[in-house]
């Protein structure tokens, strides 16, 4: 988080991404169940319960989620992933 708030000079999150957005390569999906920098989504934003969890254990346990859509424009990104064979995590 620190070396990316370094790289863009912006607040950093967390998030899933997945590219494969129908035909076009510049946008993603991306989402997660933790805190998004208010810049992240702008204004329009909602209180409500989370989805998929609250599915699963009641919406009444699962109330506080914020929901919003990211706001599009230019992202910089780094994936991190385990490497087995060295023990260790990799960051690109």
């Amino acid at each position: 988080m620190y070396m990316l708030v370094q790289a863009s000079g912006n607040p950093a999150a967390v998030i899933d991404w997945n590219n494969n957005y129908g035909s076009d390569r510049n946008k993603c999906v991306a989402q997660h169940c933790s805190n998004y920098p208010k810049s992240f989504v702008g204004e329009k934003v909602e209180v409500s319960t989370l989805d998929v969890l609250g599915n699963a254990l009641g919406q009444d346990v699962c109330f506080g989620a914020i929901k919003g859509k990211v706001d599009s424009g230019p992202m910089t990104y780094m994936r991190i992933s385990t490497d087995d064979t060295k023990a260790g995590l990799e960051a690109i």
